[in-house]
């Protein structure tokens, strides 16, 4: 006699418990936590810029230990504004010890360009302010020059002025080959200063050249004078907006070139505040 029986099956119960979706009283709790938390983060971060302007680097030291558990730069808008806000108020005061905020802002500290290249990819995609201004120059450039030696083959020149040797090195050799794709004559000028050290005998400019100069969101630098930085950690002299010497130097050197054409794209902020308070608010 044969019997076929059924295989047996193991008797599994499979429980899947979902967590409950927050209440509306929760969400609202939770959006209430973040406006009191984001007006917290503002006053201390306007108390610790008075400090600092003022002079008291202790009291100043005192409100970033309260400012770091709140800010994030992985959390809400306001909680990453103020985790920068806190980096930028710190280096601030570290720049009282010109050689201890050297070293720790040494560049080969800081993320590489391989790491920095998708985050600026990121950046310009969502936010694509940069991308019209380039094309704004790009498309003004063209126009302007295209009378410029009309019977004469066109040649071109650019001067790139960065600090950075190695960002010079890898933009020099992609200009260059992009310039024998198009079969233009071409000429690259790296020029390894930050603008605070540069002049005139530097750009090689040569006589009868046709010049543009573009400025994307670094001439206010000429505006912080962190060598300087001593003498104004002193008390608030008001809010009146200040002189910069090296700035109109620069702008000089720039009028007596006599270019053809000036873009400059910079943020809207009071970068020459005679009060360090006053520049942050």
């Amino acid at each position: 006699m044969s019997s076929s029986s059924p295989a047996l099956k193991p008797d599994v119960a499979l429980s899947l418990t979902l967590s409950p979706s927050p209440t509306k009283p929760a969400r609202i709790e939770a959006i209430n936590k973040s406006e009191e938390r984001g007006l917290r983060l503002i006053q201390l971060l306007l108390k610790c810029a008075n400090h600092t302007s003022s002079g008291n680097l202790h009291r100043a030291d005192a409100c970033l230990p309260h400012i770091s558990p709140l800010a994030s730069v992985t959390g809400d808008s306001m909680q990453r504004l103020a985790a920068q806000f806190a980096y930028a108020l710190a280096s601030r005061l570290v720049k009282r010890w010109p050689g201890l905020y050297k070293a720790l802002t040494n560049r080969s500290l800081q993320l590489s360009n391989h790491e920095m290249d998708p985050s600026w990819a990121v950046f310009s995609h969502a936010f694509p302010y940069l991308r019209f201004a380039y094309a704004i120059i790009a498309q003004t450039m063209v126009r302007a020059m295209s009378a410029e030696r009309a019977r004469e083959p066109p040649q071109l020149k650019i001067t790139c002025v960065n600090g950075n040797k190695v960002v010079l090195e890898k933009l020099g050799l992609r200009l260059v080959k992009e310039a024998e794709g198009l079969d233009i004559p071409f000429q690259f000028n790296p020029v390894n200063v930050s603008l605070k050290e540069l002049t005139i005998d530097m750009l090689k400019v040569r006589s009868g050249e046709a010049l543009a100069f573009v400025s994307v969101l670094n001439l206010h630098v000429l505006l912080a004078e962190d060598d300087r930085v001593d003498a104004h950690f002193g008390p608030n002299k008001g809010n009146k907006v200040k002189d910069c010497k090296q700035m109109g130097q620069f702008l000089a050197m720039v009028r007596s070139m006599s270019p053809k054409l000036f873009f400059l794209v910079e943020q809207e902020a009071d970068h020459n505040f005679r009060s360090f308070s006053g520049q942050v608010c």
